[in-house]
């Protein structure tokens, strides 16, 4: 048997494949740019160029961060410039109104202005944010961080224990006499009336920017609702403090109460004392049991208040403010009349 072929059209067939194929990936890295498109043409290179490629897109975008972060800074100097330009008017004013020559009217005028001053304060520090983040406050619930808002300087207190022995009988009628005695502490322990003193304990109290006072009590008693300085004005906080306070939306407020129901205790203030008063077996009147002498007295009659609720053991409670800008909690118990102060 006989096979004919034809070698070279063969050869020129496969010639002419070849040159397609190289004029093929010349015209593709022309058109591209770059000699490495695909593995086919160098593995290792084209593993070296993806990685420099990560390297290069990754240091482009830590340079966009860089200037977003430079416009938040910008956003937010541009605000501290406003908030800095608006206090220099209202010490300004301040000057001016310590000047003997102006009247009371132009007092308050300038008053006026000050208090407008500080109302675009707060909108600036409220409204000023970038991409929807605030930049000078913090309103989330739950996230106000109490040390970024206290004064640097931190003394050290030590409070001592005592024991207080007063004579307590006939409430009201119809109501069996009390146990003639009333334990007062200010440490966290519960005594029976005889009391072994307990030794000095030092305390730290660091001093705070934030002024709280005009505390109330919740309709169902298991908040303190409160004002304050800090952004937002009105807070709430648990009771028990199990959590941060937060600002205050709707809660339905208890009417302040100077006195419990039973009638067994009541409170009145006179400057800067708040006193506690409970019935007299002798008397029948009031008697003293526990002078607190660091009330905020300030806040007048609105600055304490019994809590609604009093459960079956007779243990109730009652809120201060003191002058540290505090808010206060103490524990008494109506039966017992005993009172723990509690500092929150």
């Amino acid at each position: 048997m006989i096979v004919s072929g034809s070698y070279l059209s063969t050869m020129l067939n496969n010639k002419m494949k070849k040159n397609q194929n190289s004029l093929q990936t010349a015209m593709e890295r022309l058109s591209s740019g770059k000699k490495i498109n695909r593995a086919a043409d160098d593995a290792a290179g084209l593993a070296i160029s993806k990685k420099m490629q990560a390297l290069i897109r990754g240091t482009q975008q830590a340079s966009r961060n860089v200037q977003d972060a430079g416009s938040l800074v910008q956003t937010a100097e541009g605000g501290m410039e406003e908030i800095t330009s608006i206090l220099q008017r209202i010490r300004e004013l301040s000057v001016q109104a310590a000047n003997d020559t102006v009247t009371r009217s132009d007092r308050v005028v300038i008053q006026d202005e000050i208090d407008e001053l500080n109302k675009a304060v707060n909108d600036i520090v409220i409204n000023t944010e970038f991409n929807t983040k605030k930049l000078l406050t913090n309103t989330t619930p739950g996230e106000y961080l109490y040390e970024n808002r206290t004064a640097s300087k931190t003394s050290q207190l030590s409070l001592n224990s005592n024991t207080t022995y007063v004579q307590v009988g006939i409430n009201q009628v119809g109501t069996p006499s009390l146990p003639e005695s009333i334990v007062e502490s200010n440490t966290n322990f519960e005594f029976s009336p005889a009391v072994e003193m307990q030794p000095y304990r030092p305390v730290s109290y660091i001093g705070t920017t934030v002024v709280d006072h005009l505390p109330q009590w919740s309709l169902d008693g298991e908040s303190i609702v409160f004002q304050s300085s800090r952004v937002g004005g009105q807070y709430v906080v648990p009771a028990d403090v199990s959590r941060d306070p937060e600002v205050s939306g709707s809660v339905a407020t208890a009417p302040r109460k100077t006195r419990t129901e039973p009638p067994l205790m009541q409170l009145y203030h006179s400057g800067s004392n708040l006193y506690v008063q409970a019935r007299s077996s002798t008397s029948h009147g009031w008697s003293t049991i526990q002078t607190i002498s660091n009330y905020n007295s300030s806040d007048g009659s609105n600055g304490y208040s019994f809590s609604p609720r009093v459960d079956e053991e007779g243990n109730t409670s009652f809120v201060y403010s003191d002058n540290e800008g505090n808010i206060r909690r103490v524990d008494v118990n109506l039966n017992l009349n005993l009172s723990t102060l509690l500092q929150q």
